[in-house]
């Protein structure tokens, strides 16, 4: 017996390859011989190991069937064809001149593919069409090997089919920053896939043209399902969240290929809003604490007891809630707002609550100023290595009259740098930089 390794050399960097060991047990006198390419005709074939694929799934992907001529050398080209899909972590086979046992362990490293504008199929259909031609595709793909390249293959001869002549599709993993995918895309590049149109369902006729205006960006924007409707959903919570509807939600996106020509593909994107109600505010409930008394100033509320909920007023007034805090070093501080919604009067208490986090002290100041202007600001600035950390004070210092008179008018600019992991704060006092433009 003798045994092969093979290491399969990287085909794309975005779909590292997986190591296959490859044992290949021939009669007594291929062994002697060391002849791999000797013929035997293969009378069993089996598979085992896989949890995800059927034998019947394996066969077809190995392409091999009982009463084959096949080789050493051959069985091993068809484990090695496997192995380059990504579908397996490790892949083994023996043949005793009769009878080729693979053995099999499925790659964990396995996401969903995401169909961002392949819109001449249904995503079922485009399911089954790469089934057909890639038989370990089955729904997901692996984050390694070859099979993602040749999903994207298959597809474009799809839309050749179509008569797309000039299909070209992108394959690109999908990850935030510093993790593992999570999903792969695949999208048509050629030709180009735009949003024509735009309709939204569902929404009060006073409210479509403000909508539609804060949705122009999208029109004649490149189409894809994940980032324009990401997108889309961003713009119209955050519009309906400053009209006061608390609990608007986009119920449905369809999309539609209405023109199509050698270079653009023209989309129509139908969004369906179910609008909720709107809210107005019937307060604030915060039960105090050792920075901020459970009596609050007006001055806090930019969005007051019986306004409109406005989102971005209530954000303004959660910032006014945090200052204390922020005042007092805890440059981390956390402000939650939960709504309670009394739905009948159609009225919203806001449930506040502050998580200060940890407290920050100063480490260094440098006053990058000249003599005499530095010595006199030492002087004036009262902050200290060593203080707590007050954003406030140093904001405010910026603006004292006695500074502007020491800089003879024009002041000095606050740099921070924050060391999270010390929870420690660098001050730079220095003269303003010029403004962008100025000569």
């Amino acid at each position: 017996m003798f045994t092969l390794r093979y290491s399969f050399p990287a085909v794309n960097r975005r779909f590292p390859l997986p190591l296959v060991v490859l044992c290949l047990l021939v009669a007594a006198s291929a062994q002697q011989q060391g002849d791999k390419n000797l013929k035997f005709k293969l009378q069993q074939l089996t598979f085992s190991g896989s949890k995800r694929y059927t034998q019947q799934r394996l066969m077809e992907a190995s392409g091999l069937r009982p009463g084959d001529t096949v080789s050493g050398n051959s069985l091993q080209e068809v484990a090695n064809v496997m192995g380059r899909t990504g579908a397996f972590s490790t892949i083994s086979f023996r043949f005793n001149g009769a009878t080729a046992e693979f053995t099999t362990i499925d790659s964990p490293d396995v996401v969903p593919p995401v169909f961002e504008n392949i819109l001449w199929y249904s995503d079922q259909e485009l399911a089954n069409g790469i089934r057909r031609k890639i038989p370990l595709f089955d729904g997901v793909v692996p984050t390694g090997g070859e099979m993602g390249l040749a999903i994207g293959h298959v597809i474009e001869d799809m839309l050749k089919e179509k008569g797309i002549a000039n299909a070209e599709v992108e394959v690109l993993p999908v990850a935030k920053p510093g993790q593992t995918p999570n999903a792969i895309s695949f999208a048509v590049t050629s030709p180009r896939v735009e949003i024509s149109d735009m309709r939204l369902e569902g929404v009060a006729p006073a409210l479509l043209p403000e909508l539609a205006k804060a949705l122009e960006r999208l029109q004649n924007a490149e189409y894809k399902r994940t980032g324009s409707q990401e997108y889309c959903s961003s713009v119209l919570k955050n519009e309906y969240r400053r009209r006061g509807y608390l609990s608007e939600v986009v119920t449905e996106y369809t999309d539609a290929i209405v023109k199509s020509s050698a270079d653009t593909v023209s989309v129509q994107l139908t969004v369906k809003i179910a609008e909720g109600r709107q809210y107005r505010v019937a307060g604030y409930n915060w039960a105090g604490s050792e920075i901020l008394p459970a009596k609050i100033p007006d001055k806090y509320f930019v969005l007051k007891p019986g306004e409109i909920a406005n989102g971005d007023l209530l954000d303004r007034t959660l910032r006014n809630f945090g200052a204390p805090y922020v005042s007092k070093g805890y440059l981390r501080a956390m402000v939650h707002a939960t709504p309670e919604l009394d739905e009948a009067n159609q009225r919203v208490t806001y449930q506040v609550s502050i998580e200060p986090g940890a407290q920050y002290h100063i480490r260094n100041i440098w006053i990058r100023l000249p003599d005499p202007m530095k010595e006199r600001l030492t002087q004036l600035f009262l902050l200290k290595s060593g203080d707590v950390m007050d954003p406030v004070y140093v904001r405010d210092f910026l603006f004292r009259p006695e500074v502007l008179k020491v800089t003879n008018g024009r002041g000095v600019e606050w740099m921070q740098t924050t060391h999270d992991d010390k929870k420690e704060v660098d001050l730079v006092l220095q003269p303003p930089r010029p403004a962008s433009g100025a000569q």
